[in-house]
């Protein structure tokens, strides 16, 4: 008899494992989605693919890198929300790329498990000084448990015996507790059918039907209870997922504005590399755009406001579709430093950035048409013929003309001129000095621009 009852139980614990994975299986195509940077980890992921496949993981590996500050292709979403745990090789370079951003924001919304690899230190390093950008401030925030990577093991790109020892432990970890919740609403599911069928089998006995109204109310509330807990989850999922989206535009502060030119816009760019679009009539965010890797210290909207230009302390510039709020190309700068200020020409035609250097673009053909050097703080004329900026070195404000891009005239300025802006829609310059001057720069027949100095 009781051999009987163990073979028994022994044929039901493995009728419930083979009904589990079964379930688990059609919940997620697959265990594991690895997310690298194929720059410098493709080799390694590769192997460590091969790894997990010899444990019989079914791993989901992208053999194609994104191209730069593209959103998640369909078929990497997909596998996304089919996959069980996120494994992210966190690499230097890894945390800088766009698309393993997105993978990992996305798959952060879902709350399920993501294990981080932590080779060269790239988590670590300066007290996990990467732990306090977004989104990688996640991995702090929900205390995730990463696995350091030896660095000769990376080098020779085979992951170390630790590595798919520790995914293995983890999943694992995540597959019982999937499996205990599902266990749970199974055995909830089950208990409540069974008190429905009691009462058509117990109908007309008073006694009986009272005692299950009893049982029923029990587990009203205890599914009253498992409710409160899903919906504090949920709230809990949202407050961590516009963490990672950097909803609090304050937090790092503000570092460049701009407005529309029908003023029913406002763009403001963060020191968290973030450009966030408001509506200010209803006051309200209309857009976050992500793609910068420094601070956005510049912005400006074209003269029909269907687009957004935007600058950044890493010499990177953006052109987004302000109708799509979606990214349009991007120009990386060379030799300009810091950008401090952009704007368009008043035909739309070009762009010009101001850092260590001056430099002017066609806005269709993205072709660079002229750079000054020893140059700050561009603007062009209200006619768009004239591009003014000043010269530290000389001392002076300097004149080109748009169509040949020679320089007309130098005129002297006041020293330490920081700030240059023609006036809209009138052939007046204004310059600004850190002095405390500001000068108005009036256009002559006699002489191009004559100095009128206002303190």
């Amino acid at each position: 008899m009781v051999k009987a009852l163990v073979t028994l139980r022994s044929r039901l614990n493995t009728f419930r494992d083979v009904l589990f994975r079964g379930l688990f299986r059609a919940r997620f195509r697959y265990d594991v989605f690895i997310s690298y940077s194929h720059r410098d980890a493709r080799e390694y992921a590769a192997n460590l693919n091969d790894q997990l496949s010899r444990l019989d993981f079914s791993c989901f590996i992208d053999k194609e890198e994104s191209p730069p500050g593209s959103s998640l292709d369909p078929t990497l979403a997909r596998a996304l929300r089919k996959s069980a745990v996120l494994v992210l090789l966190a690499t230097e370079r890894a945390l800088t790329r766009p698309y393993i951003v997105s993978e990992f924001e996305k798959f952060a919304t879902t709350e399920r498990r993501i294990i981080p690899i932590n080779i060269g230190g790239a988590l670590s390093a300066n007290d996990e000084a990467a732990l306090t950008r977004a989104p990688w401030n996640i991995i702090k925030s929900r205390n995730l448990i990463w696995i350091d990577e030896d660095d000769v093991a990376f080098t020779k790109q085979v992951p170390s015996p630790q590595i798919a020892d520790g995914i293995d432990k983890q999943f694992k970890y995540t597959r019982r507790n999937t499996r205990v919740r599902t266990e749970i609403i199974g055995t909830a599911a089950l208990v409540l059918l069974a008190a429905v069928g009691a009462g058509f089998v117990i109908k007309g006995q008073a006694k009986e039907v009272t005692k299950q109204a009893a049982l029923a109310e029990v587990a009203r509330k205890e599914t009253a209870k498992q409710q409160d807990i899903a919906h504090a989850a949920g709230q809990e999922a949202q407050r961590q997922l516009e963490l990672a989206e950097g909803h609090d535009p304050y937090s790092a502060g503000i570092a460049s504005l701009a407005f529309s030119p029908e003023g029913k816009l406002l763009a403001s760019g963060g020191h968290d590399n973030i450009i966030k679009l408001w509506d200010l009539k209803r006051q309200v965010e209309v857009a976050t755009l992500r793609g910068h890797s420094a601070s956005v210290s510049a912005l400006a909207f074209s003269p029909d406001g269907k687009t957004l230009i935007s600058g950044d302390w890493n010499e990177t510039i953006k052109l987004w579709d302000v109708p799509s709020m979606k990214e349009k190309a991007t120009l990386k700068v060379t030799q300009i430093g810091q950008i401090r200020s952009i704007e368009f020409s008043p035909d739309g035609r070009l762009v010009v950035a101001g850092g260590d250097l001056i430099r002017v673009w066609d806005v269709r053909s993205r072709s660079d048409l002229a750079t000054f050097a020893d140059a700050s703080s561009p603007s062009f004329s209200s006619d768009g013929k004239t591009l003014a900026g000043f010269s530290g070195q000389t001392n002076t404000v300097k004149f080109w003309d748009v169509t040949t891009w020679q320089e007309t005239i130098a005129v002297k300025g006041p020293s330490d001129s920081v700030v240059i802006r023609f006036l809209p829609g009138r052939n007046t310059l204004v310059t600004g000095s850190s002095n405390g001057w500001l000068s108005f720069w009036f256009a002559h027949k006699t002489a191009p621009f004559v100095p009128k100095k206002t303190k």
